[in-house]
């Protein structure tokens, strides 16, 4: 099981980096084709889906307000230590 980021606006340096400033592990991919931009209905940047590993969106964040920038940083760290401590014990 893993933390997954698909890029939909932007290119794998400019994820990279972002993740990188987070200082967090995660696989990033960039949606150069625009089928996950289809597949999920993304018309207005930025919008944040939390997808589980079937596919299932669980969370839909469209828009930036003040805050943002923190609630996502704390809820990409806990995703990351989910998994980690889900991989270790499974």
């Amino acid at each position: 099981m893993d933390v997954v980021v698909i890029g939909i606006n932007g290119s794998k340096e400019e994820f990279e980096k972002w993740k990188s400033s987070l200082n967090i592990t995660l696989k990033i991919t960039v949606d150069v084709d625009g089928i996950s931009k289809m597949r999920y209905a993304v018309y207005s940047l930025p919008v944040i889906y939390r997808i589980s590993s079937g596919g299932l969106v669980k969370m839909i964040h469209t828009g930036f307000h003040p805050g943002d920038d923190v609630k996502f940083e704390t809820l990409f760290k806990e995703r990351v230590e989910r998994v980690k401590h889900l991989n270790r014990s499974g």
